[in-house]
């Protein structure tokens, strides 16, 4: 008889108290120095790091993709100053291939939402700019086997809209780990310049349904 695998579904952290087991970093263990969840109560302080392809130090915390379909959603508050600064949702196979939806700062915008793109170490930043004028952002992904779409709401409303254009997946699909989906904060000015403190991070596995 064959041995079916049991695997997670679902996960949800509100960052009260210890992060849960299920996360991930990359290179690094997750401490105190970059990875806070003491400093404020109910969140979790994360301290930017270098940038996404960087080989030394990323600040990220992701989880294992489990699933060809699913929804991964996140809330944070992020205050960036200079375009160099950047926070927010990514699905990530490794330093060179990766999805990153970010809040960032632009001279005209302000506070804004932005994405990048990488494959096989090419990072390309889409052509868009959504301004924000609010305190918290809430992103979302959601992958449909080979498709993900980005979606951002506002905090009065329950109505996620697309940002962006439909992203492939099959990008995310080789290497040895698998595709993770993870919170992040990078400064390339400056490592620990800016934090970001995320509320939730929540994964709607939907291959068992």
């Amino acid at each position: 008889e064959e041995v079916q695998q049991e695997k997670d579904h679902q996960f949800m952290d509100t960052f009260e108290g210890e992060l849960k087991k299920n996360w991930n970093a990359r290179r690094i263990l997750p401490n105190a120095d970059w990875c806070d969840t003491k400093c404020r109560p109910g969140f979790l302080r994360l301290i930017s790091g270098e940038s996404l392809q960087s080989t030394f130090e990323h600040h990220l915390l992701a989880i294992r993709q489990t699933d060809f379909t699913f929804d991964a959603e996140t809330a944070f508050e992020y205050m960036p100053n200079n375009f160099n600064q950047m926070a927010g949702l990514v699905l990530y196979l490794n330093e060179s291939n990766y999805i990153y939806c970010y809040v960032t700062w632009n001279e005209d915008k302000g506070k804004c939402l932005r994405m990048i793109e990488s494959e096989n170490g090419v990072a390309q930043i889409e052509d868009w700019t959504i301004p924000l004028t609010e305190k918290k952002t809430f992103l979302k992904v959601t992958v449909k086997k080979e498709t993900a779409q980005f979606h951002l709401k506002d905090v009065s409303t329950e109505e996620w809209k697309k940002v962006g254009p439909q992203k492939n997946m099959c990008i995310l699909s080789g290497g040895f780990t698998g595709n993770f989906i993870g919170i992040a904060v990078h400064d390339l000015n400056k490592k620990r310049g800016s934090y970001a403190d995320f509320e939730f991070f929540k994964y709607d596995g939907k291959d068992h349904l």
